[in-house]
């Protein structure tokens, strides 16, 4: 498996080539971005970056709707 470091995942943050961090996990999202519930916008916030906080305020959210 291909590990990647912080600086080099800060070198996708642009709509055509957009990468995260989740968790330690490095996702290329370039081809989801128009797909992703959200919108390409808040993708693009965080692209290049550690989106862990974002994901997990994201997650927790649509499962408490769920289970309400």
């Amino acid at each position: 498996m291909k590990t990647f470091s912080q600086s080099e995942v800060a070198n996708h943050k642009k709509a055509d080539d957009l990468w995260i961090i989740v968790d330690g996990d490095v996702y290329d999202l370039t081809k989801f971005k128009e797909e992703h519930p959200g919108g390409a916008k808040i993708l693009t916030r965080v692209a290049g970056k550690d989106a862990s906080k974002q994901f997990w305020k994201y997650v927790a959210s649509q499962t408490s709707k769920l289970l309400h």
